[in-house]
């Protein structure tokens, strides 16, 4: 049967996607800050899970009206675009967002040209970003790391200094690998580990939970040539029958759909076997294959290589004792004591610097350069501990938020948090320029919506934020940057207390829901199919 299509305009339109806007937002925004609340999620299968996470409440909302659904999944989307750019950020770009949708049809109501709205709006968000990052500062200590891991796991100091360390000793070019535990306590160890920038030719073979998808002990396949047929995964399969079911990471070039489809089959609803595009392009193509196959103890097999898949055996297979995929990237980890491996590698980083030392142009020695920080990265593994089910999962949501958080500090710096980074760029950033009056009215409205996150802070706190307000400008001769510390309710000065955010994630939450919350201000009809239960 057909799908059925309804198409709704003007203020019915509105406030069908304000509905559904507005219940996600009811959920997730009591979650901001220390003082914030946790929402219990009941999923149709699997276990109940408690949580403190934006995104992963917005995820969990599911609405039957059509057009509620339209709203909740704009906002949805926020969280998630938030969540893809810094890996925090989602209840604050959810809030920003439904602030700017309500305020701005508001404004609509009473006779103000949405397309000039809009382009106030977006002519204003860049001089926003702009104040923003020219007000940040470095964070490359082990304190600051770990302040900013401690406000992203809502005030935990123990996830905060455990986290603040794993990313000041993994560097930029290490990984962080989290997993479920079974221990009370948290445990973590460094190991040495290659990282690709390279993962998952697609989310079909990722873990349903949305975790990395983690092999033990996996088997590692480099083809130099294309894998195209069922035939060449029969091939394969027949050298893999002699290894049980140990898992398995092939890495090629490029995979045909009919050898994905074939391996989807082959995997069932276990994903076994893991695709991997061979990272880099042209000629360095050539060196991945080179470096993979050493750190994996492993021969490059295909025709390109001399050694047709037919003629394929056991040994040209390698191995990695720990093999993390995510869409974006893969890390190998090999065991310590593994000395064939570390003499191997040791041979290839001494001619990979003798490139760095003698390269005659940047290029060259760019390229040897990012081969041997891939080579020599430092990998943390967490365990998560608990003593519940429960505890673990909420535990490692917040974990994984601090993960993001803090490599996004360390990458790219931090500002004062609590909400009064954006609430000086309110007070700072004026309307450049020849502006009609619509736009004068929608940079007012972006500079309003700026102060929502130091508000809703205090409301979570159970204060009035007009107080918090006044007590801030009251302090401003006081402090360079004062601002108000929600879980002692106290004003102090923000950066020397440590309540800082990542300049990447504050910027990315803003940058998420303007960009979704300016567009909607434009629209004005929805088009839906399947009317009825969006469930089903």
């Amino acid at each position: 049967m057909a799908n059925k299509t309804q198409v709704f305009f003007g203020n019915k339109a509105r406030e069908g996607y304000m509905r559904g806007i507005n219940i996600v937002a009811d959920a997730v925004v009591p979650t901001l800050g220390p003082k914030g609340r946790c929402v219990l999620l009941s999923p149709g299968a699997g276990r109940p899970k408690i949580t403190k996470d934006g995104v992963s409440v917005a995820k969990e909302i599911r609405l039957n009206d059509p057009l509620e659904e339209a709203g909740a999944q704009l906002i949805r989307n926020v969280a998630s675009q938030a969540c893809s750019n810094a890996g925090d950020g989602t209840t604050t770009a959810t809030l920003l967002a439904r602030a700017l949708i309500v305020e701005g049809h508001r404004l609509i109501a009473a006779g103000y040209d949405p397309i000039s709205l809009k382009q106030g709006i977006d002519n204003s968000l860049v001089s926003v970003v702009e104040y923003l990052r020219a007000r940040s500062r470095e964070c490359r200590t082990l304190e600051s790391l770990q302040h900013v891991a401690t406000i992203s796991a809502n005030g935990d100091t123990a996830i905060g200094n455990m986290i603040g360390e794993a990313v000041f000793r993994s560097g930029e070019n290490g990984i962080i690998n989290v997993r479920d535990g079974s221990a009370l306590k948290d445990t973590v160890d460094y190991v040495e580990g290659m990282v690709v920038d390279s993962g998952a030719v697609s989310n079909d073979y990722m873990p349903h939970n949305g975790r990395p998808w983690q092999g033990e002990q996996a088997l590692v396949l480099i083809s130099a040539s294309d894998l195209d047929t069922h035939e060449q995964l029969r091939t394969i399969a027949s050298v893999l029958d002699q290894y049980d079911e140990r898992p398995v990471v092939m890495i090629a070039p490029s995979f045909s759909e009919e050898f994905e489809y074939a391996v989807r089959r082959f995997n069932g609803p276990s994903p076994r076997i893991m695709l991997v595009k061979t990272p880099g392009f042209g000629s360095t193509k050539v060196s991945s294959e080179r470096d993979l196959a050493t750190y994996t103890n492993s021969t490059v097999v295909g025709d390109a290589a001399g050694i047709p898949l037919d003629k394929m055996s056991p040994s040209h297979i390698g191995y990695g004792a720990l093999v993390t995929v995510t869409r974006r990237n893969m890390t190998i980890q090999q065991e310590n004591d593994d000395s064939k491996i570390k003499a191997a590698v040791t041979t290839l980083l001494e001619s990979i610097q003798e490139i760095i030392n003698n390269a005659e142009d940047e290029r060259t020695r760019r390229v040897a350069r990012d081969r041997y920080a891939r080579l020599t990265g430092t990998v943390c593994n967490i365990v998560v501990g608990g003593t519940s089910e429960f505890d673990v999962k909420e535990r490692r949501d917040r974990i994984d938020d601090a993960i993001g958080a803090t490599q996004a500090a360390h990458k790219h710096g931090v500002l004062p948090g609590g909400g009064i980074a954006l609430a000086m760029a309110a007070r700072a950033v004026i309307c450049n320029g020849p502006a009609t009056d619509g736009e004068t009215v929608g940079h007012q409205l972006l500079m309003k919506v700026l102060r929502q996150p130091m508000s809703q802070l205090a409301e979570n706190a159970g204060k009035h934020p007009e107080v918090i307000a006044f007590r801030i400008d009251a302090a401003s001769e006081q402090f360079e940057v004062p601002g108000w510390d929600a879980s002692t309710d106290t004003i102090v000065d923000m950066f020397e207390a440590g309540i800082i955010d990542p300049t990447q994630v504050t910027v990315g939450s803003l940058t998420s829901a303007v960009s979704v919350g300016s567009l909607l201000l434009i629209t004005d009809s929805v088009v839906v199919s399947d009317i009825g239960d969006v469930r089903a």
